[in-house]
């Protein structure tokens, strides 16, 4: 049986390395302007190269639909990252420093969360293969 409950949409385990990457950068948030920049730069690459790159052409266009909004979103929050860490650098005043930090940090959560929910998306949409 092709749909087994054992297999896994292949396609998924570029969004879990995609969620653990974010972790890691998440990680460097207290560090410097240089541990960060360097944590986000794979993690902008592996974006890019990888999960940009995926064709859903098997999916519902529904599910297709679904999926490119939710990538559409994590390209905007890491464009996003790019800028904060840019005026992070740029920035003196501790109470500054610390909102960047928190923006960051934020931006990263909702990759995450993107992350999280491609990958209930495509558990769900493994038993559901048969027309309703």
């Amino acid at each position: 049986m092709p749909n087994s409950s054992n297999s896994v949409d292949p396609r998924c385990s570029l969004f879990v390395e995609l969620k653990q990457q974010a972790q890691t950068v998440e990680q460097c948030l207290p560090g410097e302007q240089s541990q960060m920049a360097s944590a986000l730069a794979p993690l902008q690459a592996f974006f890019q190269d990888k999960v940009q790159a995926l064709t859903w052409d098997d999916w519902p266009p529904e599910r297709r639909s679904l999926l490119q909004s939710l990538r559409v979103e994590m390209h905007k929050q890491l464009r996003l990252l790019n800028t904060d860490l840019m005026f992070f650098r740029t920035a003196k005043q501790p109470a500054t420093l610390a909102q960047r930090r928190r923006d960051m940090g934020d931006r990263l959560t909702n990759l995450q969360g993107y992350c999280d929910a491609i990958l209930k998306l495509a558990e769900s949409a493994e038993p559901h293969d048969e027309p309703s």
